[in-house]
């Protein structure tokens, strides 16, 4: 159906969403949106998280700015500048 592997970051309460997968029988149905949640609610005092997606990838760079992360203009990895979309998320 739907899984997600997470990665700690080097500071406190920063996480790096490494992947996000959902069967394609599945898709389209809020299966990964609300796996995302489940990362930003669950994760032990979160501040911030942060993932890499493609950038032809539309519809998960869509999900991403639907639960509340911000495309960075510049990715930190200036190797991955063209491939990819740095996005960010900030606990309130």
């Amino acid at each position: 159906m739907a899984v997600s592997a997470v990665l700690h970051g080097a500071l406190p309460g920063c996480y790096y969403i490494d992947h996000i997968a959902t069967h394609k029988d599945f898709r389209r149905k809020g299966l990964a949106l609300s796996l995302v949640e489940l990362v930003k609610t669950t994760l032990p005092q979160v501040s911030q998280i942060t993932l890499d997606t493609r950038v032809f990838n539309v519809p998960a760079q869509a999900l991403y700015q639907k639960a509340g992360f911000t495309k960075c203009t510049i990715h930190p990895n200036p190797q991955k500048q063209n491939a990819y979309f740095h996005y960010m998320y900030f606990k309130a």
